[in-house]
């Protein structure tokens, strides 16, 4: 069950707290009211209650003025309690004070976070709007490829462009080659994207590459299938009755921008795949590419995987 908002609670409490004060008012104005005082009749030779017959005067609590019955009587009500019951005035409203102030604590409080959550929306607008927004435009291969020495890789022809409104800067390519056949795409290359989403070392070089809005900028990039991803490939590939080597190309634009910290990218999947007329006639599966020897980039294409181009950010 949802609990009340915290100002129907404080204006419950304030209006149990009048109401007690207001009843407390009304039955002391009952009690000390003119139609009900009955002076008995030997007041006037009490020495405690009449200091002219001798008697000291009384300190006790005594109405000063009379009070009237009924709305007329009201202000001297309040007035007369007040003077006979100033501790629990002063307390009173010195409570009432405390509370006041914590409400307008607790309401400067919850509004300064509504400014900060209307800050923070308009900046992500900002961002959202001025920012720039790398993308890829086209990727042509530019070498054969070629495995060998337990290694293997091709070069890439990246072009991009900047459709945002402000300058990517240190805009950089870069891709890896793996047996999409084996393995989850998505996730390969969200693991590929996150090694460059860190600064550089001070000893490390990466080139100052500006991309201005509506500039056209061509990377020259090197796909690598290293040793270790030719462990994880390779053995089911030769295992099995016919060469099942299904390759893509994953990888990233990475950029950032001066008004908002971190690394921004653009994801990178490709297929590459041998053409129909040059595949090998012991190949089951049509596009599989040995992990062996040289292909000419003659034999070869790319084309969007189904999994997509991956994330935006």
């Amino acid at each position: 069950m949802k609990s009340p908002p915290a100002p129907i609670v404080l204006a419950f409490l304030f209006g149990v707290a009048f109401i007690g004060i207001f009843q407390t008012i009304l039955s002391y104005q009952a009690s000390n009211c003119s139609d009900y005082q009955q002076a008995p009749r030997d007041i006037a030779h009490d020495p405690l209650r009449n200091p002219s017959a001798g008697g000291h005067e009384n300190k006790s609590k005594s109405t000063s003025e009379s009070i009237a019955c009924g709305i007329a009587g009201l202000p001297a009500t309040v007035r007369q309690f007040m003077n006979h019951n100033e501790g629990f005035s002063v307390g009173g409203f010195t409570f009432f004070l405390v509370v006041v102030t914590a409400w307008l604590v607790y309401a400067t409080t919850g509004l300064r976070e509504s400014t900060d959550k209307l800050w923070e929306a308009s900046e992500r607008q900002h961002v959202a709007t001025q920012r720039p927004w790398v993308k890829v435009d086209s990727i042509r291969l530019a070498s054969d490829l070629i495995f060998e020495n337990g290694e293997g890789w091709i070069d890439l022809l990246v072009t991009v462009s900047n459709k945002g409104n402000s300058p990517g800067l240190r805009v950089r390519v870069d891709a890896k080659i793996v047996a999409r056949n084996q393995i989850s795409l998505l996730e390969e290359q969200a693991a590929f994207a996150a090694n460059f989403r860190t600064d550089p070392m001070p000893s490390e070089f990466r080139p100052e590459i500006t991309s201005w809005p509506g500039d056209q900028i061509e990377f020259r990039t090197r796909a690598w299938m290293n040793s270790l991803d030719m462990r994880r490939f390779k053995p089911l590939a030769n295992n099995t009755p016919f060469p099942i080597s299904l390759l893509t190309i994953v990888g990233c634009v990475d950029y950032e921008f001066s008004f908002s910290p971190g690394h921004h990218q653009t994801g990178l999947i490709y297929d590459l795949h041998l053409l129909p007329q040059f595949s090998r006639w012991d190949q089951q599966i049509a596009g599989a590419v040995p992990l062996e020897g040289r292909t000419p980039k003659e034999h070869l294409a790319l084309s969007i995987s189904i999994a997509g181009t991956g994330p935006v950010s």
